[in-house]
């Protein structure tokens, strides 16, 4: 396709003493990508709506990214082109920014 539209999806009943997690503000770069190309930056924003904190041994995101050939999520079509994980800790209330800057750094996410 010649455009794409970020539609993010996330598990959003957590069990009332965890962490709500929040993301928004998703940036892919380049915004244009060749087949078995890998982004060169991608980030968003992760926000803890509370009530707990994410702290040891409660830390683990985990970010995948899919392709879709429309704006419904678990319909067939999607395409995982790539999983990130990583430790964060972060207050309840607090946001941060999540970077994976580099080429290098994401050839574990590969435009198909």
């Amino acid at each position: 396709p010649s455009s794409a539209t970020v539609t993010i999806v996330d598990n959003d009943d957590p069990p009332e003493y965890q962490a709500d997690i929040e993301v928004s503000e998703f940036k892919w770069v380049p915004k244009v990508m060749q087949k078995l190309e890998h982004p060169s930056m991608i980030s968003f924003v992760l926000r803890n709506d509370g009530p707990s904190d994410m702290k040891p041994p409660d830390t683990q995101v985990e970010a995948r990214f899919y392709l879709s050939g429309n704006m419904i999520f678990g319909d067939g079509d999607d395409i995982l082109v790539g999983t990130k994980q990583g430790d964060v800790t972060l207050a309840a209330g607090d946001q941060m920014t999540v970077r994976y800057s580099g080429q290098a750094h994401n050839t574990d996410v590969t435009i198909p």
